[in-house]
């Protein structure tokens, strides 16, 4: 208890002291590195963090790099505290068994071969990509972390390599060879290629939801082997779970500490519709009412999708919810596709006990009904 309360106390003044720090000494540097007057050590800093900087000066004025600056610090202090907040309120194991999810073996089952199946019918053709990696090799600038351990664009002979041991390791996980050292691997490649992806400056969000799943699959698929019971509380599912509805919020809460209310209003949403000139995004942008209401229910949906974590009953509600967002988004800018990846990790908030029970009754129905005749 002692200790619970230390480290809900660290979690706490450290935003205190960040933010005190910043103020008196940090953010009098911002202004600083933009006229090109700030001390080297902070600039290298600068430029190791925002590689763009230099550009985007000459588009921009100080306050809005201040104002970057500024949200940076805020968003540190919103985290502190609510894992102040969690620490306080929670030993280590209260918060595991609170939030622990009870998972079936029939639902591992289900859920471990619906994803790793869709994992590999959203990446198969990625190996098409790799030529054109190659060609663009002028323009390749690496992700953050590719430039700190100096990665370099690979060429198009190791690319297929390690496209080729991403598929095995996929075949490996589907038939459940070494499943927990596969799955790692994989999600390590999976992650090594969209940093190829997003090394020539255009990032898109397409796999970010498949890509966190991926990565707490692995500890998902040790904690039920190491489990003897046919139904267990897991942890990794729920994490999966938080990784997703945070994605959805952490995207509402930008908008919100990036332009306000602003973004919800008529004009903004009418001005993303007349960028990409789809048919029915022009329809819709006609129409006051909605041009009002369409922009406030995205942002509600973003901002109330973490209420799935708390409520049962809200999936029933947030998952159609979701996925006439992610449709409509298609329909009216252009944007994703019907068969979105982030539609696709629902599959972590269904019930797959329920659903494999129910197709089975149904086929044995059907079984029957075709012998009675």
């Amino acid at each position: 208890m002692k200790s619970q309360k230390i480290i809900s106390a660290i979690f706490f003044l450290t935003p205190i002291v960040v933010s005190i720090l910043y103020l008196v000494f940090f953010r009098s540097l911002v202004e600083k590195s933009y006229y090109d007057q700030a001390p080297g050590w902070f600039s290298e800093m600068v430029e190791a963090v925002y590689p763009r900087f230099e550009v985007e000066k000459e588009r921009f004025e100080l306050s809005f790099f201040q104002n970057k600056a500024d949200q940076i610090v805020i968003r540190f202090g919103l985290v502190s505290l609510f894992l102040a907040l969690l620490a306080f309120k929670n030993t280590q194991s209260r918060l595991f068994s609170y939030y622990s999810r009870p998972l079936s073996k029939r639902h591992f089952n289900a859920l471990y071969y619906i994803f790793y199946l869709g994992l590999l019918a959203y990446t198969w053709d990625w190996y098409q990509d790799f030529p054109q990696l190659t060609r663009m090799s002028d323009f390749y600038q690496g992700v953050h972390i590719f430039r700190w351990i100096g990665l370099d664009i690979l060429n198009l002979k190791t690319f297929y390599v390690l496209f080729a041991a991403y598929l095995l390791s996929l075949l490996l996980v589907l038939l459940k060879i070494k499943n927990v050292l596969f799955s790692g691997l994989l999600a390590l490649l999976l992650v090594l290629f969209q940093g190829y992806f997003f090394s020539f400056e255009k990032i898109q969000h397409s796999y970010t939801t498949l890509t966190y799943a991926s990565l707490i699959m692995p500890f998902l698929i040790f904690e039920k082997k190491v489990q003897a019971t046919s139904v267990s509380l897991s942890f990794g599912l729920f994490l999966i779970q938080l990784c997703i509805a945070s994605a959805y919020f952490l995207a509402g809460l930008e908008k919100i500490l990036v332009s306000g209310f602003n973004w919800a209003s008529a004009e903004t949403f009418r001005t993303y519709i007349q960028l990409h000139q789809q048919p029915w995004g022009m329809a819709v942008a006609d129409s006051e009412f909605l041009s009002h209401v369409l922009p406030w229910c995205g942002l509600l949906l973003q901002l109330g999708f973490i209420s799935i974590l708390f409520s049962k009953k809200a999936s029933y509600a947030i998952l159609p919810l979701g996925i006439l967002f992610h449709w409509g988004t298609r329909l009216l800018m252009g944007i994703g596709s019907f068969f979105s990846t982030w539609i696709f990790v629902y599959i972590f908030f269904l019930n797959w006990d329920k659903i494999v029970l129910k197709l089975s009754s149904k086929l044995s129905s059907v079984r029957k009904s075709k012998n009675g005749r």
